[in-house]
């Protein structure tokens, strides 16, 4: 039995309650008399951001306001979040931040990175697979071509040091044209297509 049956409450007419929101008056059952306190849940929810509210300042357009712990969060509403987390459009070529800082164009269900754009305009050449742009602040979404500078990761496939020289004679090639660089072995042979870089 529940504790209204125990109180002796059951059957009895409801009363008329005061709201500790504010203080109107609402209908209670006489066996809720005891522990019901407020006349909604809006006001039961306004209690408890009245008792366990922290400061909040929206990431986006700086509106502030107070929230409970759980609700905290960084944005005020889905626009802001979107603006601010991941869907922020840059100027008018209609590029956005990614969830990891970079900036992305999609286009025919492709997504381009800017970095990467602007390095191979740098080069005038598409960049290789075996390329990557590094940003020398840490910033990625700075992609000024001063901040930008090309790292490779090709290695050579064996530790021998024969295959290290040829290695390195290869990329010397690659990176730093000369008649003097260019991998050949003792018949004049390039050795470019047996190194495995790729």
């Amino acid at each position: 039995m529940g504790s209204r049956y125990k109180s002796g409450e059951a059957g009895k007419p409801a009363v008329t309650k005061p709201c500790l929101m504010g203080g109107k008056g609402f209908i209670c059952k006489a066996g809720a008399v005891s522990w019901r306190k407020y006349c909604s849940r809006a006001c039961k929810g306004a209690a408890k951001t009245a008792k366990f509210a922290q400061p909040f300042v929206c990431a986006t357009c700086g509106k502030t306001g107070v929230r409970v712990p759980s609700k905290l969060g960084k944005y005020c509403s889905k626009e802001c979040f979107g603006a601010g987390y991941s869907k922020e459009k840059i100027a008018e070529d209609n590029w956005y931040v990614k969830s990891d800082g970079y900036l992305a164009q999609s286009r025919n269900r492709k997504t381009g990175l800017q970095h990467r754009k602007v390095m191979e305009e740098m080069l005038g050449r598409p960049l290789k697979s075996h390329e990557d742009v590094h940003h020398k602040d840490g910033v990625r979404a700075n992609n000024a071509p001063k901040n930008l500078e090309l790292w490779s990761r090709s290695q050579p496939r064996g530790q021998r040091v024969e295959d290290k020289i040829a290695f390195c004679k290869y990329f010397l090639a690659e990176y730093q044209p000369s008649p003097e660089y260019i991998p050949s072995d003792d018949r004049g042979r390039c050795l470019a297509d047996n190194l495995g870089v790729y």
